[in-house]
């Protein structure tokens, strides 16, 4: 049987085909390798190539490793490499196959191989790896957020920045679904726009979705999703994400401030309106409480049988007056938002005027019960603002039991340092403490109310019924007060305040031994002027003035009482002008009258004692600065010791 003959089967391949020898001259090459060296005839090509012997790889290293290969295995298959051409010494890929044939004795007769031009394929793929390279670089390097998924949200690729974000390694992400990272409360609606993206061809949808990081914090991200399906590239959804999560912090943070902007211009407004009305009801309470000292200093010259009526029901006109006038000191301290003073107060009585009035005003399915120490236990402390917090703690308990009827527990005493700290749960100054306490059973909270109940604006209740401000303001005025506040709530079961302040001690002064009578020292015919806009003032103070034995003239207005001065600057001893009226102010009154009379004593009686009229009065050479409220109070040892006492300085009375 004869040999086949693939003579012609050589002369037609596409590819190249040689045979060479053992010593690796060039036999044979069929017309594609000569096309593919670039000759013309296979005669020009084998001269060209064995009389130079032309270098075939543009790697040496790559040669050596391919004469390695085919002595240890007879054959090399794909192997790849780049190469000259031959005649043009232009550089091409080429995949080559070759084997030895051997003799009948097992030696190299010679080689036979097949060299494929694959120059625009291999460019493709370089161009390919270049792009990959570039496409890494610029996921990877520029910190791009990126996921690509498949049409079912599994996740087949996730940027570096997106892995490092959710603190998870790309093998963690890759093959999971995308909603599996996404908070529950935001899967239904990430699904329909992740749907709406898969359903519209090249049309961007973003959208804003929590996602879960490995720190259990739940990050916003801002999510843009292309439709890629068509593209064979890619083939699925391409989610370019932005981290939005400080932005809507801020973003929260800034609607936050723009209810607290809202709120305090509205509390503002109602402090404004507040104190307008606390002045004008000051005046009144002026009246009333002169005109009830003079007529109790009337009844008191008369004889009068023991318990007599009209001087009992004097003196409880005389302590709701009192009591009115306290209101009133709060009422102009919130409108003005002026420091409170903090004055060694017995902590006992506010505590037990405060039950009466919260049993006046709670409803009757509410028991109150007291538990008070014995002492009076002295802090440093404003009555006012104490019994505010009190007030506010049992309101909140009333309104936290169920159809508003329980029990409330106030209790006050005396703990160690070491029992306040663990009752606040604080670390507090060494001292002893008073501590009082407000106890409901109630609906009780939950830990996470429990951690916000002292945060301005933070309500259970609903929308229009309540501010957020209670308890906010009962932690500040308590820090204010140097103390500590701490909260044990049960769900279900009820709450408990716990406050303690650091006890001081009790005032030295002897409140039964000061002198009852309201007035103080008498006159004896000094000519005092008094100013203020109001008739009820200007009479009350005409009759207590005269009373004294002061000769009195009685201005209603700043400039009327400059005119009377100025017709006659040495009749008039003592000026008493009020601070706010109509026209001049008390300040200007001062002022005008030190320019007529220099050594002229004046007065100054407001409602509301602040630094700046303090430092004005100071500065304008006023005597003394007295608090309308306590007019009636010591007025003629005020007036005495003014009348008598020689230079200048101001006095800060009330």
């Amino acid at each position: 049987m004869e040999s086949p003959d693939f003579s012609t089967l050589f002369e037609l391949l596409p590819i190249g085909a040689y045979r060479s020898s053992a010593e690796g001259r060039q036999l044979r090459a069929n017309p594609a390798l000569v096309r593919l060296n670039g000759y013309d005839s296979e005669e020009e090509m084998l001269r060209a190539v064995n009389d130079i012997a032309a270098e075939w790889y543009v790697d040496a290293q790559r040669r050596q490793q391919f004469r390695q290969l085919i002595e240890r295995d007879g054959k090399v298959l794909d192997f790849v490499s780049e190469i000259y051409r031959h005649k043009t010494r232009e550089r091409i890929w080429i995949r080559e196959n070759a084997h030895v044939v051997l003799d009948a004795h097992g030696r190299v007769r010679f080689f036979e191989g097949t060299v494929e031009d694959i120059t625009a394929t291999r460019q493709t793929q370089l161009a390919l790896e270049a792009s990959e390279r570039r496409f890494r670089a610029f996921t990877e390097k520029a910190q791009v957020l990126t996921l690509m998924c498949a049409p079912d949200g599994c996740i087949r690729y996730a940027s570096p920045a997106c892995t490092a974000l959710l603190g998870r390694t790309p093998q963690a992400l890759q093959g999971t679904s995308v909603f599996d990272w996404i908070h529950a409360d935001d899967v239904e609606s990430a699904r329909a726009d992740f749907n709406s993206v898969c359903n519209q061809r090249n049309s961007g949808i973003e959208s804003v979705h929590r996602y879960g990081s490995a720190d259990d914090q739940w990050r916003h991200l801002a999510s843009l999703g292309n439709n890629c399906l068509a593209d064979s590239a890619v083939e699925g959804i391409v989610l370019n994400l932005r981290d939005v999560t400080e932005r809507l912090q801020a973003e929260q943070a800034s609607a936050a401030l723009q209810v607290q902007l809202r709120e305090s211009q509205k509390m503002e407004s109602i402090g404004t309106l507040a104190g307008g009305i606390a002045h004008d009801f000051n005046n009144i309470l002026g009246g009333m409480l002169g005109n009830l000292a003079l007529a109790q200093d009337a009844l008191a010259g008369e004889s009068l049988s023991p318990g007599c009526a009209a001087l009992d029901c004097l003196a409880q006109v005389q302590k709701a007056s009192v009591r009115a006038r306290g209101l009133v000191r709060q009422i102009l301290a919130f409108s003005r938002k002026e420091p409170h003073r903090l004055v060694n107060q017995a902590l006992l009585p506010v505590v037990t005027d405060s039950l009466k009035l919260l049993r006046a005003t709670l409803p009757a399915s509410v028991l109150v019960h007291s538990e008070l120490a014995e002492q009076p236990l002295h802090v440093a402390a404003d009555a006012s603002l104490m019994q505010q917090v009190l007030l506010n703690l049992c309101t909140n308990a009333w309104q936290a039991m169920r159809g508003g009827a329980g029990t409330l527990r106030v209790g006050l005493e005396e703990v160690s340092h070491e029992e306040a700290e663990r009752l606040c749960n604080s670390r507090l100054a060494e001292a002893r403490y008073a501590h009082l306490w407000v106890a409901d059973n109630g609906c009780g909270m939950d830990a996470a109310t429990r951690e916000r109940i002292f945060e301005p604006f933070f309500t259970t209740k609903p929308v229009g019924q309540g501010t957020g401000l209670g308890l906010s303001v009962v932690h500040g005025i308590v820090a204010s007060h140097h103390g500590a506040i701490g909260v044990q709530s049960v769900l279900g079961k009820g709450t408990e305040f716990h406050l303690c302040f650091p006890l001081v001690a009790a005032d030295t002064v002897d409140v039964a031994a000061l002198p009852r009578a309201p007035w103080g020292a008498e006159g004896d015919g000094e000519h005092v002027l008094y100013v203020d806009d109001d008739e009820v003032m200007r009479v009350m103070m005409a009759h207590l003035l005269q009373r004294l034995g002061y000769a009195v003239t009685v201005c209603g207005s700043g400039s009327e009482a400059v005119s009377t001065v100025a017709r006659q600057p040495d009749a008039v001893d003592l000026v008493i002008t009020d601070f706010n009226m109509p026209g001049l102010s008390g300040l200007e009154v001062a002022a005008e009258l030190v320019r007529l009379r220099r050594d002229l004593p004046v007065v100054i009686s407001s409602g509301y004692l602040s630094d700046e009229l303090r430092a004005r009065a100071l500065q304008l050479g006023v005597r003394a600065v007295l608090d309308k409220q306590d007019t009636t109070d010591a007025i003629g040892a005020l007036l005495q010791r003014l009348l008598t006492r020689k230079g200048g300085g101001t006095d800060d009375v009330g």
